[in-house]
C-alpha cells in the first residue's frame, strides 16, 4: 500500500485477442485451470473496486483464545480522473500514527503509476511501464537512486484484495498475481487456489465468502461472493497465533 499502456485501439485489439484465448482455455480444460493476470488483462474490471474511506483493524489471538488489537489503518480509495488512488495510514495501538503509503494505479489496467512510503520504510517510486525510477533510503547508505526495469509487467504487492475485487472469479481457476513489494524490484507470482466457500458476520449481515488460499504463506483471502471486496484476511504463524484483517466496522465491540 499490490500493465502495459498502448494507444486505445491497440489495448482493445490486443487484450480482446486475449480475452478469446482465455474463453477458449477456460471452455476447453479439463476441470482446472491456471490463469496469470497481467495489468489491463481483458478480463479486469477496475469499476468493480469500491471506493471511499474506512478503517481496518488487525487482530492477533493467541492459541488459548484471547485476541488483541495490533494496529488500525484509515484507508481511502479515490478514482481522480484517469487514476486511483489508494492511501493507508498505519498507526499502532495508542492509534499513533507509524507510516504512510499512497499508491497511484491507472484507473483503467490497475497499473501502478507512482508508489510512496513515509515511515520506517521510505521512497518515492515511479513506473513507466515496466520502468521504475526514484528513490529510496537505505539504512547504509541513506537516500538511493532507483532505476530499473523489471522483467514483465506486475500488480503492486499492496493491490492483490483489489485485483481479486475486479476479477471475475471462478472456482475452479488458480490465478496468479505477478507481484512486486516496493522498493524491492523483484517480481514474484502470488499464487491463490479456490479453499472453499464460507461465510463470515459483518455490519450488513451475514455474507457468503470465497476462501482463496494464498500458496507459499497459507493467508486466507475472504472474498464476498455478492461485491467481490474482501471481508477478511487472516494468517496463522507457526507459534499458533492467528491474524485476521478486517473492516473496523465488522469487528464485533
Amino acid at each position: 500500500m499490490a500493465d502495459d499502456r498502448a494507444a486505445p485501439g491497440t489495448w482493445r485489439l490486443r487484450h480482446g485477442a486475449g480475452l478469446v484465448l482465455l474463453l477458449s482455455a477456460l471452455l476447453t480444460r479439463p476441470g482446472h485451470a491456471q490463469w496469470t493476470v497481467a495489468p489491463g488483462d481483458a478480463a479486469l474490471t477496475p469499476a468493480r473496486i469500491a471506493v471511499g474511506r474506512d478503517t481496518l483493524i488487525t487482530t492477533a489471538t493467541s492459541p488459548d483464545g484471547r485476541t488483541v488489537a495490533m494496529s488500525f489503518q484509515h484507508r481511502s480509495i479515490a478514482r481522480e480522473n484517469a487514476t486511483l488512488r489508494l492511501v493507508l495510514e498505519t498507526r499502532d495501538t495508542a492509534r499513533q500514527l507509524v507510516a504512510t503509503d499512497t499508491l497511484d494505479l491507472d484507473a483503467l489496467t490497475l497499473r501502478p503509476v507512482r508508489s510512496r512510503a513515509v515511515g520506517a520504510t521510505e521512497f518515492d517510486l515511479a513506473v513507466h511501464d515496466r520502468h521504475i525510477t526514484g528513490w529510496r533510503v537505505s539504512r547504509d547508505s541513506g537516500r538511493v537512486a532507483v532505476d530499473t526495469t523489471t522483467a514483465r509487467p506486475f500488480f503492486d504487492g499492496g493491490t492483490i484484495e483489489h485485483v481479486l475485487a475486479a476479477l471475475p472469479l471462478d472456482r475452479d481457476t488458480t490465478l496468479v498475481i505477478p507481484s512486486l513489494n516496493p522498493p524491492s524490484p523483484a517480481v514474484r507470482p502470488v499464487t491463490l487456489r479456490f479453499l472453499r466457500l464460507d461465510s463470515l458476520d459483518t455490519h450488513a449481515g451475514r455474507e457468503v465468502a470465497r476462501v482463496w488460499l494464498r500458496t507459499g504463506n497459507g493467508a486466507e483471502y475472504w472474498v464476498s461472493q455478492r461485491d467481490g471486496r474482501l471481508l477478511q484476511l487472516a494468517w496463522r504463524l507457526p507459534n499458533g497465533m492467528l491474524y485476521r484483517r478486517r473492516a473496523a466496522r465488522d469487528v464485533p465491540p
